[in-house]
């Protein structure tokens, strides 16, 4: 029944993604739209932009109105960075879960949501990449490392991606980082990438390209690589999804899709 379906706020709607996402929504009826936010295309039907019919709902510039008599649950944010920041705190305090697909956080950003997150008993679960193949890639890797400790990440996206290294890449090298490496030189030359907890990451920005990302292992006498590619951003759809069934059951700040499959 519709009643019992998650109540959804999307911001970034108007984006690619949140075209994506807000079509998907209304066309599957998975969960239920109730409002979307950006800064383009105020006052139009959602439903309309995306190539649908109309759905009744209407693009509005702020939370603070989408959440005026809100029957909200779930915060989905798909914006910018800088929306991001903006949003997080007033849909925790505002007593919704927040489900993030934002990437570009500095640590210190993180701190303070998490603060905000504490304060309001609800849910902030930011996740830097959807797609499930992604995240098995990860969990993959985690045991690879324990037999090729000497690997670094090459990630691949398109040219408008703002944050580089990727949020994918990011949470990868860090999950990898801490095992000791056999290699001493790789620190020591800058233009083999970022160090990232002793992982080095390089990123590849270009026309063309979607979302595409390898870990590369080094070995005696043989090289081990697992790669993902996104070839559609549909691949995010399917992890959306099992956020939003589990986001409820969930507690705190939790960052990444480990646990959900």
């Amino acid at each position: 029944m519709a009643e019992d379906r998650q109540k959804v706020i999307l911001s970034g709607a108007c984006g690619k993604m949140g075209r994506m996402i807000a079509k998907d929504i209304l066309t599957s009826g998975k969960v239920e739209l109730i409002a979307s936010i950006d800064s383009v295309e105020i006052g139009e039907d959602i439903g309309l932009i995306v190539g649908i019919e109309e759905s009744g709902v209407k693009v509005l510039p702020t939370l603070e109105t989408a959440l005026e008599g809100s029957r909200a649950d779930v915060f989905l944010d798909f914006s910018t960075l800088e929306a991001s920041l903006h949003n997080l705190p007033t849909a925790l305090m505002g007593g919704l879960h927040c489900l993030v697909g934002v990437t570009g956080f500095n640590d210190g950003d993180i701190e303070k949501l998490k603060h905000y997150c504490e304060d309001s008993g609800n849910v902030l679960w930011i996740v830097p990449n959807f797609s499930l193949g992604v995240n098995l890639m990860m969990e993959f890797a985690k045991r690879a490392i324990k037999l090729f400790p000497d690997c670094e990440i090459i990630e691949m996206h398109h040219d408008a991606k703002r944050d580089a290294p990727s949020g994918t890449a990011l949470k990868t090298a860090r999950d990898l980082g801490g095992v000791e490496s056999t290699d001493k030189s790789q620190q020591q030359e800058p233009s083999r990438g970022l160090d990232v907890d002793g992982i080095q990451v390089h990123s590849v920005r270009l026309p063309g390209l979607l979302a595409h990302q390898e870990i590369i292992f080094g070995g005696r006498g043989e090289v081990f690589t697992i790669r993902h590619d996104a070839m559609s951003r549909e691949c995010f759809l399917p992890g959306i999804y099992m956020a939003l069934e589990n986001i409820v059951e969930k507690q705190g700040f939790m960052y990444g899709l480990e646990g959900v499959f």
